[in-house]
């Protein structure tokens, strides 16, 4: 499939495209972004609708494989935009990656102005993108969210504790954990939800996704929960994960529902 790749400096707004683009070279290409920087997958045609990609890594590195650049090539061939969003690592700054997926989804927007437009996380990057969802003004929210195995409270049984120290650069308690936490933010105009995880995933709860869904089915949100009997962390887009298929085959049918 014919696609074209535009990389764009978030702080000075600069432009580079390369059409056609190989999909061969699609994760040396987001892994050899600078932070603060979006890779803008986008089909050969018209796209159909557009999604911010926010992967995972614990603030400790993007993911550029299975949640960023292996995702942006899914949504291409099913005929969407993918900005792949390799935002700065926070450092005991928490407004740092925001601002970045804060710039890139006011970006995306004005790029595909006529277009749908959504937010993908996967694991911390899960966090940022129901931030994203659920917790800036309502005219500012994405049309639907797709989280994989997200990170959606600071609070101490959901929290992932290493990503909350390199966020923090301490840990936070009591109201400012409840502060942080899109979870306790989800009303009823969330954006309807794609939300999936791993029964045996041993690095961030899967109680995450599950009480996340359950917040948006009390506000009255769209949600459509998937939670698999195993799988981990991280199965992201791998044709290993055993039920690869069938997620893959859920939310193509979710996303074209959304349209």
């Amino acid at each position: 499939m014919k696609m074209k790749l535009t990389k764009i400096a978030l702080a000075a707004g600069r432009c580079e495209t390369t059409a056609p683009f190989v999909r061969e070279e699609a994760v040396a290409a987001v892994e050899a972004l600078p932070y603060g920087t979006v890779a803008l997958f986008e089909p050969d045609g018209l796209p159909r609708a557009a999604l911010l990609l926010l992967p995972g890594g614990g603030f400790n590195k993007v993911n550029a494989d299975q949640e960023g650049a292996a995702a942006a090539l899914w949504l291409v061939e099913h005929g969407f935009a993918a900005a792949v969003v390799k935002y700065r690592l926070p450092e005991g700054c928490p407004e740092r990656p925001l601002q970045d997926v804060r710039q890139a989804w006011v970006l995306l927007r004005e790029r595909c102005p006529a277009l749908p437009c959504g937010v993908f996380g996967a694991s911390i990057g899960g966090y940022l993108a129901a931030e994203l969802a659920v917790s800036q003004p309502k005219e500012s929210r994405p049309d639907f969210q797709v989280l994989f195995y997200p990170v959606v409270s600071m609070e101490e049984e959901l929290a992932h504790r290493p990503s909350m120290l390199r966020l923090f650069g301490r840990e936070v308690h009591g109201l400012e954990a409840k502060r942080r936490s899109p979870l306790l933010c989800v009303d009823a105009a969330a954006p309807a939800a794609f939300v999936a995880a791993a029964a045996d995933d041993a690095s961030v709860s899967p109680l995450n996704a599950c009480r996340y869904a359950e917040a948006m089915l009390d506000a009255g949100a769209a949600v459509s929960l998937h939670l698999y009997a195993s799988g981990g962390h991280g199965f992201g887009f791998r044709t290993e994960f055993l039920w690869h298929d069938v997620l893959m085959a859920e939310l193509e049918k979710w996303l074209n529902a959304r349209l």
